[in-house]
C-alpha cells in the first residue's frame, strides 16, 4: 500500500475544465495511491494541466517530485483520468524510463487531441543528455510522434587532459522546436533547429547549424526533402 504523508504541495494551471471541476489533491493522493505500489514519505506537484487523450476524454498532466526515492528517480510526471478516477506515473513507450518535466502542450491540427512536449534527461560521468518528446496518449498508452536528442559534456571537457581521461573532445548539441504551418492547411508543423558544437575545448568550438521541416499530417511528423515550396516564416 502507498503511503504519502509529510508535504504536498499542489499547483494548478488556469483550466477551464469540465463541468469547471479539476481534481482535488485529495483525490489525486488517492488515485496515485491506489494504483501505485510504493512508500513515499512526499509528493510535490506543480502546475497540473489539462489535456485531451486519443479519444478526447478529458485528462491533466502534472510534473512531480517524488521522495525518498533517489535523485535520478525523484522528478517524474503523472497523468490523472478523472472519468477512471485513478492516476499514473508517465513512462517512455519502451516502459523502462519516466518522463522528467512536462515542457509544453499543444493542439497542432486542432482536432482536440493533445500532444504534450515533454524532456528525459540524465547525468553520467561529465555528460549530460536529454531527449525531448511529441507524445499524445491513447489512454494510458503514450504514443511517441517525434523526439530530439540534446547533449553536452562541459563537465568532463572543461577539465585539463590528464584529469579529462577518456571524455575526448567538447561536443554539445541543442535543439529548438518552432511551430508554424507551412503548406497552407490550418495545421502547425515543426521547425526543427539543431546546432551542433564541437573541439578540443571550450574556447576551441566548430558549429554547425541544421534545421529540418516537418509536416504534421494523420497523427505523423513527415521530413520534407524538398522545403523550397514551405511557407517558410519570415
Amino acid at each position: 500500500m502507498l503511503l504519502l504523508v509529510s508535504m504536498f504541495t499542489y499547483e494548478i494551471s488556469q483550466c477551464h475544465c469540465k463541468n469547471n471541476i479539476i481534481p482535488s489533491k485529495d483525490n489525486i493522493i488517492k488515485w496515485y495511491q491506489d494504483y501505485m505500489d510504493e512508500h513515499i514519505s512526499s509528493l510535490s506537484m506543480k502546475g497540473v494541466k489539462k489535456v485531451f487523450l486519443y479519444n478526447k476524454e478529458e485528462a491533466f498532466v502534472s510534473t512531480v517530485t517524488i521522495e525518498p526515492r533517489g535523485i535520478p528517480f525523484m522528478n517524474s510526471t503523472i497523468l490523472i483520468i478523472p472519468e477512471k478516477k485513478q492516476a499514473r506515473e508517465i513512462y517512455h513507450e519502451d516502459g523502462t524510463r519516466m518522463f522528467n518535466d512536462i515542457i509544453n502542450i499543444y493542439d497542432l491540427d486542432h482536432d482536440g487531441i493533445s500532444e504534450i512536449e515533454f524532456s528525459l534527461w540524465s547525468m553520467a560521468q561529465g555528460e549530460e543528455s536529454e531527449y525531448r518528446y511529441l507524445v499524445q496518449f491513447d489512454g494510458w498508452k503514450p504514443i511517441i510522434l517525434h523526439e530530439a536528442e540534446m547533449y553536452g559534456n562541459s563537465a568532463c571537457c572543461s577539465q585539463t587532459k590528464e584529469e579529462a581521461g577518456n571524455c575526448g573532445e567538447c561536443k554539445f548539441q541543442n535543439v529548438l522546436w518552432k511551430f508554424n504551418d507551412l503548406d497552407g492547411d490550418g495545421v502547425d508543423d515543426l521547425i526543427e533547429e539543431t546546432t551542433t558544437q564541437k573541439g578540443p575545448n571550450p574556447d576551441k568550438l566548430t558549429t554547425t547549424k541544421t534545421t529540418a521541416y516537418y509536416l504534421f499530417k494523420n497523427k505523423k511528423f513527415i521530413k520534407v526533402d524538398d522545403p523550397s515550396k514551405l511557407h517558410l516564416p519570415q
